[in-house]
């Protein structure tokens, strides 16, 4: 007898590196470096100085569904393996945006930006919010909530423009 597929065991991704050696002969082989034991989704650096360049942070949200806290946003450190997470009971983030500070000069000086729907009790009200991370720890800096007046879709992606712009 078939059984229906577990969605969770299939998309148990994990986030991998692979670094191509250069000066590597014909049909060499490599072999991905496991970076942590965490599923993550719609990962993103700091793109303005990053993109295409060796970054050690990346910023993700939970790919695992079947997790205690399946909403959760993950800073993941290439370098170390370490990580560090943020959470909210029954919160389902969109994908974190990297905002650097004004001048900064680490790579994680900044903030996280991401919008949040909510399940369970918070879905009766329509709750969404914006939430704003300190990006070297994912300390919770600043949150706007609001009920919405008609039914709001859990947000994937996100985008963040610094200026406003004629249109």
């Amino acid at each position: 007898m078939q059984s229906n597929a577990d969605y969770a065991e299939w998309f148990r991704g994990r986030p991998k590196r692979l670094e191509l050696p250069l000066n590597a002969t014909n049909c060499s082989r490599v072999e991905p470096r496991l970076l942590a034991e965490l599923g993550c989704e719609t990962p993103r650096i700091h793109y303005d100085l990053y993109n295409g360049r060796p970054y050690r942070y990346f910023y993700a949200i939970s790919s695992d569904v079947d997790a205690a806290n399946p909403g959760t946003i993950i800073k993941v450190d290439t370098k170390t393996g370490d990580t560090k997470t943020w959470c909210d009971t029954n919160c389902y983030p969109s994908e974190p945006i990297f905002v650097p500070a004004p001048g900064a000069t680490e790579e994680d000086d900044g903030v996280i930006l991401s919008a949040l729907v909510w399940g369970g009790a918070g879905a009766q009200c329509r709750r969404v919010a914006l939430l704003v991370l300190e990006a070297r720890g994912l300390r919770e800096l600043a949150r706007a909530t609001f009920c919405a007046p008609s039914p709001v879709p859990k947000c994937l992606h996100g985008w963040f423009l610094p200026r406003r712009t004629q249109l």
